[in-house]
């Protein structure tokens, strides 16, 4: 008689293994065993069948065999080791002896072989960047706190990344999208044709919440910053800027540290001629076609966007927030000053022309030759890509609504007044809404024409007679729709009228959520309508 196969010795449930039998056969704790796969970016599996029941996290076993064969294994067990010693020594109060162990058998490692690895091509770098910059930007607002193991050093390191990239996407202008929120700051750049986006906290003071495991966090804090260090460098030598650059210690102690941060050129003028080259053979080869025109619109239309401010010399003033402000500004061709030590020039500037302030003007000694402008000024006119009136944003007067740039209002199918004003603004659309609405009506010149003849006839008014033509064959073509939606449904499959029947609860939800935005809209106009200070308007 053959021998009995074991329970999970063959098939599909051979080839998962429970978190406990890995543990055992990389032989770490649950800690180092988490923090290898966070940086090693395994993940549990879920198999079909589970041998060691349903309450158990499983994992492939080609992982763990790949986590076997990992470097950094072992350099945590050294460094566990190592730790052990040095503590028996601080508890013997060896002081000497322990500082001695400590210089001589240290540990330390670095994760740059992880990043090779799981980023083989920059572009496969760029699509992860999103949430690297937004942890490192996490914790370059958080204090240091010992009770939560966040160490110094952390903080400082995320803090130059990412000055490094903002210096990067100010001097190369690549910021494309910014929307203040109550999370934070969302900004969105372009980097060789990749749409990075990440959300930069405010500068708050933070309260660390209990269920949150920061030992974990802190694990994909050193691979971002690592990741993002890499890019850096990548993305300042194509550049053809010196990585890293340098930092005025006496600048930075007064200002932020993007504003202290001094880069010089190596190759500039290679680079620009590689660019030239590169333009003139692709306008020589494919000048023609429509494909290379659409791109140089688009590239026309971003280097318009990028000089927004190009004329502008902007004062950022003590209570406003200052670092959006000046990484917006800067990143779209503005002279930025600021109160403080390190500013190219002071308030008391001649050549300003705008002082950001949130204050009343009664509390600034206002000078004549510049203007006064809230923040989200800058935040909207970056968006539209042009300077927006001055008088809608002025201190002490409630601003427009901030409108986000990563909504389409046209897909949502609501369209915000806002919106529609600064889409008439950027037209230069000036005109009666009614004949638009009426010429959109009656598209074809001979049926205008026939409904004219025929209203003369019988003596009506050509307008009404049009619009009663429009509107019987709107609701013709209606009832059409109908029916050939119940007759190609009449032919569905019971899948595809299930799917049918999602898709329209989804249109339906939509529908309902907008006509909420619209009746709250009509609500808020009725209430300002009779505000006294509406009645004084009139």
């Amino acid at each position: 008689m053959p021998k009995a196969m074991k329970k999970g010795k063959r098939g599909e449930a051979s080839q998962y293994l429970s978190r406990a039998q890995a543990l055992k056969k990389l032989q770490c704790p649950l800690a180092d065993f988490r923090k290898l796969c966070i940086l090693k970016g395994i993940y549990p599996r879920d198999p079909k069948r589970k041998p060691g029941g349903k309450d158990k996290t499983y994992f492939h076993v080609k992982d763990i065999r790949f986590l076997l064969h990992e470097p950094l294994l072992d350099k945590i067990m050294k460094q566990k080791t190592f730790m052990k010693k040095y503590k028996r020594l601080i508890g013997r109060k060896v002081r000497k002896s322990a500082i001695d162990y400590e210089q001589k058998n240290s540990i330390k490692y670095t994760l740059h072989h992880l990043v090779k690895e799981r980023y083989p091509k920059f572009d496969d770098a760029l699509r992860d960047l999103d949430d690297a910059l937004s942890s490192c930007a996490l914790f370059d607002t958080l204090p240091v706190d010992k009770r939560k193991a966040i160490p110094p050093e952390t903080v400082q390191e995320c803090e130059r990344v990412m000055s490094e990239f903002m210096l990067y996407v100010v001097r190369e202008r690549r910021l494309r999208k910014v929307f203040a929120s109550i999370k934070g700051y969302y900004y969105q750049i372009d980097l060789n044709g990749a749409t990075v986006t990440w959300l930069c906290p405010h500068r708050f003071s933070q309260d660390f919440p209990a269920e949150v495991d920061f030992k974990v966090l802190l694990t994909f804090v050193d691979l971002h910053k690592t990741i993002i260090k890499f890019v850096n460098y990548r993305l300042f030598t194509q550049a053809g800027l010196k990585y890293p650059p340098s930092l005025d210690m006496k600048a930075a102690k007064n200002s932020a540290t993007v504003t202290s941060l001094r880069v010089e050129h190596f190759d500039d003028q290679i680079e620009r001629k590689k660019e030239e080259d590169v333009s003139k053979m692709v306008k020589a080869d494919f000048g023609d076609v429509e494909e290379v025109k659409a791109i140089h619109e688009k590239t026309s239309a971003e280097k318009k966007k990028q000089n927004v401010f190009g004329k502008c010399v902007v004062f950022i003033g003590r209570e406003v927030p200052f670092d959006p402000l000046y990484f917006c500004l800067r990143a779209c061709g503005a002279e930025v000053g600021w109160p403080r030590e390190g500013s190219p020039f002071g308030e008391d500037a001649e050549h300003i022309t705008h002082h950001i302030i949130d204050r009343p003007l009664t509390q600034v000694k206002q000078r004549e030759g510049r203007e006064y402008v809230q923040p989200q000024w800058v935040f909207d006119s970056m968006n539209e890509g042009r300077l927006l009136p001055i008088s809608e944003y002025a201190p002490g007067i409630p601003p427009p609504p901030h409108l986000s740039p990563f909504v389409d209002a046209e897909q949502e199918g609501y369209v915000p007044q806002r919106r529609k004003e600064l889409q008439e603004y950027a037209d230069g659309a000036v005109g009666d809404d009614s004949d638009a609405e009426s010429d959109r009506e009656v598209a074809d010149p001979e049926e205008l024409r026939d409904a004219e003849l025929v209203a003369e006839i019988e003596g009506k008014k050509s307008s009404d007679k049009v619009t009663v033509k429009t509107q019987s064959k709107k609701k013709q073509g209606k009832e059409d729709a109908k029916e050939e939606e119940a007759r190609l449904k009449s032919m569905m499959t019971k899948k595809h009228k299930r799917m049918l029947l999602r898709i329209n609860q989804r249109a339906a939800t939509k529908d309902e959520k907008v006509q909420k935005l619209v009746t709250k809209k009509g609500a808020m106009d009725a209430k300002a309508a009779k505000s006294p200070a509406s009645a004084k308007k009139k």
